[in-house]
């Protein structure tokens, strides 16, 4: 195999792993973000239920609000 081809080859099989590195390090940052958004949800589900233990009318008040922010959210803004 003359040189020329050579050099070729080992340049793909240079991206090849940086393509597969690249890959490997966005599913890390996918799990991670995951992960963070599963500790939220679970947060704010506390913290709706310490609210409603405290406050008897919190959750017909927050389910009317949450119905008028989801009729006006734009997600565009």
């Amino acid at each position: 195999m003359p040189p020329a081809q050579k050099m070729a080859l080992s340049e793909i099989q240079l991206l090849h792993r940086e393509i597969e590195a690249h890959g490997e390090w966005l599913n890390r940052e996918r799990m991670e973000r995951k992960t963070e958004v599963d500790r939220l949800k679970m947060e704010i589900e506390a913290l709706r239920r310490a609210l409603a233990r405290l406050h008897s009318e919190f959750e017909a008040v927050f389910t009317e609000e949450l119905e008028r922010a989801r009729r006006n959210y734009n997600p565009e803004t």
